[in-house]
């Protein structure tokens, strides 16, 4: 077993960056106190909040009462980045006004994101995708919006989410948000190089691999899924983990039942081919290194459990 190791799930959950965890730790030690303006401690907290907060089918479903429409901006499974902005074309072609609101968790700090181009009314983002605290949310409303509270309580800072307000995270999900959004352009190019460096090699020197999802250059830069054939994805996923190599899959063993991933079978892929995927999802932290090891083992682990397959094909 290799003793580095190479995390390629980040699409499920990032690891903490030790920059947020370092703007965290006052307030979880002694910066507990709530925010509040008539104390120096609560002014100094509450002066930390405001820094953190500084598809033809689509024609028909749309009926008299329909008021808002949800989409997941980039698929998770495929890393397909849906066009909001021809959606939000559609919607103001209706006889009403239809909000669009965006399941961005995916996208944020992944792609360019420019609300008032999209034409997006409103949309969520979790802190923990993007090297942030775990239970972190954002939820972003365009001014004009009309929203109502689903949870009651004692209202500390917003009426939408009453009770204790979480500053370790408050603060931490602002430091993460600063941390992806420094050279921005430049962190993008670099997913890019490292998402095509790893197609190129897998492509290269792995038979019968085949891209799930759309062309590199139109999905998500940190996103790559693909189907190795005759062999269950389950069992790539495995012995990856033997070399401290941490992926996903679309295998049924993974999902807890039977069934293979429904966004896969509804691209055309059959069964096996759904079963053999693997998803390789990147942060910040990914290196050049990782991604040639875990070809490495990749190429390993297809040769073997080839090998050993009833599915078909054997390499020689």
């Amino acid at each position: 077993m290799s003793d580095k190791e190479v995390y390629l799930d980040s699409c499920k959950t990032s690891r903490l960056a030790p920059e947020v965890l370092d703007a965290m730790m006052p307030y979880l030690t002694e910066k507990y106190w709530y925010p509040g303006s008539f104390t120096s401690i609560g002014t100094e907290i509450a002066e930390a909040i405001e820094q953190a907060q500084e598809l033809d089918e689509l024609k028909a479903a749309i009926r008299p009462d329909t008021i808002l429409a949800a989409f997941t901006h980039v698929n998770h499974i495929l890393g397909t980045i849906q066009d909001s902005r021809a959606i939000r074309n559609i919607l103001d072609r209706a006889d009403h006004k239809i909000y669009l609101f965006m399941d961005s968790c995916e996208a944020y700090t992944k792609i360019p994101l420019d609300v008032e181009e999209l034409g997006i009314d409103s949309l969520s983002i979790s802190a923990h995708k993007f090297n942030g605290p775990k239970g972190m949310g954002i939820l972003y409303v365009k001014k004009g919006t009309k929203i109502v509270p689903t949870q009651f309580g004692i209202t500390r800072l917003y009426k939408l989410k009453p009770g204790a307000i979480n500053m370790p995270g408050i603060v931490g999900t602002a430091k993460a948000v600063e941390l992806a959004f420094t050279d921005f352009d430049k962190k993008i190019e670099r997913y890019r190089e490292l998402q095509k460096l790893l197609y190129d090699e897998i492509m290269k020197r792995i038979p019968d691999a085949v891209l799930n999802g759309p062309p590199l250059i139109e999905r998500s830069p940190a996103h790559l899924n693909v189907t190795f054939r005759y062999i269950e994805g389950e069992a790539i996923m495995m012995m990856l983990d033997f070399d401290n190599i941490h992926v996903e899959t679309g295998s049924a063993c993974s999902s807890q039942n039977l069934q293979p991933n429904y966004i896969l079978m509804n691209t055309g892929r059959t069964h096996e081919e759904s079963h053999g995927s693997v998803r390789f999802t990147l942060d910040r932290f990914v290196t050049k290194d990782d991604i040639l090891k875990t070809v490495d083992a990749l190429e390993k682990t297809a040769k073997e459990l080839r090998r050993r397959s009833p599915l078909g094909k054997k390499e020689q």
